[in-house]
């Protein structure tokens, strides 16, 4: 035990901080065989971690706490990290998407013994203050650092400062009197507590650090706006006791609170420690055996949580850097994670509803990205009204049901996550989309004495290829690409009427029919067969009608003659000039079909029906 204590009475040297920064860059070499770096949620009460991102290219995360700050104002998570080339950077995180938000390069100084460190944020007014050891001038600067470009802005000098305590944490900013307080010492190693007004940059106090028996140390410095107190961990030796204490760092002075029962060590390397203001809980890692996640409610002196942290399973993994975030009530950190780790990437969908299709299957992942995944779980995060969601385990498939087109559409959200906690979620959101209206026919209207040919200007293209026909006792005959004629039965007198539309069928909205001709005839007188020409002609017979397979035309005497048959959108279905019959009809399809009947310079046409 007193072995992990040691280093908690030390103050650093500014000019050893790269030694102690490579130290903590090892800490962190895990990165040389790692693979991905993540953007976590913490939850307080049971150490479970819940990955929000990863975060690309990052290998080293420089330990401390030395660089890592919080502005929650913005929601942003800020931290030094190397990248694979060994390029530093300085990354803000958004909390809520883990995307990065600005990763500048991290200032490169011409002596390697300079250094910027010791971030604190101004929460009230998300202003980001460290320290900067320029080793030319021997001089501690007080300085803001701009985490959108990575430069820093001098505000003053620090007379007297020439070590600054990195580690273990002797660093807090007070917002109600905007003062940043560090440990450090002076050219004579003599131990300090500097408090600076951070509007002028002025050392308002500087008083010794408390003298403390050997081995016992004072560490990890947060303050509660809350309460407007300074809280710290005081380790008592001869007691082996861990304590609550409050810290005054003007005067440099302490209150025990309360004991804190099962800590024997403090991981105050890298950062674990953090405040939950809204809860009072002073947030740390500690413990005897196990490694623990403790909550302690500063007001009570009662551990709240200890829970088991982390749980991970590679020993090269790792979460660190924790801070809690007191506008959004959560607790961040870092992950990073040795094994490649599968990318799931849900995204948000819309999906079209028409008719009567209401059932959808869903497939919301793709098997490639979780080649590495041992456990899949899909979770639906949002069943609303008019609909159900669910989960078929066996193929990863999304189950909907819509309940009624006519009401609000649902949107249901939806959660992916694999076995080592990474987990995304999107949304499932529905449109309308109408079913067709049907398209009403081109209306054609016209008159003709009964037997009478009337002749119809009509585009034929507004016929279509394939027809339902409600048809009338007469017969129609496609002259050309614009002219049809209509005869009307010989037994007929009145109106007729015929349509030709083409029927669509939908799998979700049915049959309806669209576009062709309506046409309506008022036939006015009484005739039989008529011929078109105004000559005499011979009587003769026609039969049999209704027809199978063979229709014979008897009475014809003239030799010049030719029998034709078409249907009723004018296409050649069979014709004969040396026999009076037409033959092999038995392939036509029932219908109405046109007989036209060519003796000399005569033509007349007669409606048959095929059977």
């Amino acid at each position: 035990m007193e072995t992990l204590r040691l280093y908690n009475t030390l103050f650093f040297n500014s000019y050893i901080t790269v030694i102690i920064l490579a130290v903590l860059l090892i800490m962190q070499s895990f990165s040389s065989v790692a693979q991905i770096e993540y953007f976590v949620e913490i939850n307080e009460s049971t150490g479970d971690f819940t990955i929000i991102n990863d975060i690309p290219n990052v290998n080293f995360i420089q330990t401390g706490p030395v660089n890592t700050s919080f502005d929650e104002n913005a929601g942003h998570y800020i931290f030094k990290g190397t990248n694979f080339d060994e390029t530093e950077y300085l990354y803000s995180i958004d909390a809520i998407s883990g995307d990065i938000v600005y990763n500048p390069s991290y200032p490169v100084f011409a002596n390697a013994l300079d250094n910027l460190a010791a971030f604190q944020m101004d929460r009230n007014n998300s202003i980001l203050y460290g320290l900067h050891w320029n080793n030319a001038d021997q001089t501690e600067y007080f300085v803001t650092v701009d985490r959108i470009n990575g430069t820093f802005n001098i505000i003053s000098e620090l007379p007297g400062v020439n070590f600054v305590a990195l580690l273990p944490d002797y660093k807090a900013f007070n917002e109600d009197l905007n003062y940043f307080t560090f440990g450090g010492t002076d050219a004579n190693s003599n131990n300090f507590i500097y408090t600076v007004d951070a509007s002028t940059g002025t050392i308002i106090a500087s008083p010794p650090f408390p003298t403390l028996d050997n081995l016992d140390n004072i560490q990890s410095l947060q303050y509660d706006r809350v309460n407007q107190t300074y809280y710290a961990l005081y380790w008592d030796n001869s007691e082996q006791t861990e304590y609550l204490i409050s810290f005054d760092p003007i005067n440099a002075t302490f209150n025990i609170l309360y004991p804190i029962p099962g800590v024997q060590y403090i991981s105050s390397l890298p950062n674990y420690t953090s405040f939950n203001e809204s809860e009072g809980h002073y947030i740390f890692r500690g413990g005897t055996q196990e490694q623990l996640l403790f909550s302690v409610n500063v007001n009570t002196g009662a551990v709240v949580y200890n829970p088991i942290f982390p749980v991970l399973n590679n020993p090269m993994d790792n979460v660190i850097e924790l801070m809690y975030d007191n506008i959004g009530n959560k607790l961040y950190g870092l992950h990073w994670s040795n094994t490649v780790q599968p990318q799931i990437a849900a995204a948000d969908d819309e999906f079209t509803v028409q008719g009567e299709c209401l059932a959808f299957t869903i497939s919301v992942i793709d098997n490639d990205e979780l080649q590495n995944a041992d456990e899949i779980a899909i979770t639906i995060t949002n069943n609303p009204d008019n609909g159900t969601a669910t989960v078929d385990e066996s193929t990863n498939e999304i189950l909907i049901m819509i309940d009624d087109i006519n009401m609000v559409l649902p949107v249901f959200t939806y959660e992916i996550c694999v076995e080592n906690g990474f987990c995304d979620e999107a949304e499932i959101s529905f449109m309308e989309l109408a079913c067709p209206s049907p398209e009403p026919p081109l209306e054609i209207m016209g008159e003709v004495l009964q037997g009478q040919i009337l002749e119809l200007n009509i585009d034929a293209s507004q016929i279509p290829s394939e027809i339902v026909t409600t048809s009338f006792d007469g017969s129609l005959t496609v002259i050309n690409d614009s002219i049809i004629h209509y005869q009307s039965a010989t037994d007929f007198i009145g109106t007729d009427s015929w349509i030709s539309q083409e029927i669509f069928v939908s799998e979700c909205c049915g049959t309806w029919p669209t576009g062709g001709i309506s046409i309506f005839i008022e036939v006015l007188n009484d005739t039989s067969l008529v011929s078109i020409s105004t000559t005499e002609i011979n009587q003769f017979e026609i039969g049999p009608n209704p027809f199978l397979n063979e229709i014979e035309i008897k009475n014809i005497i003239e030799s010049d003659y030719k029998i034709q048959l078409y249907d009723l959108i004018g296409r050649l279905v069979a014709e004969s000039n040396s026999e009076f019959k037409l033959t092999n009809l038995d392939h036509l399809l029932p219908a109405i079909y046109l007989l036209k009947i060519e003796i000399g310079d005569d033509t007349y046409f007669k409606k048959l029906v095929k059977q």
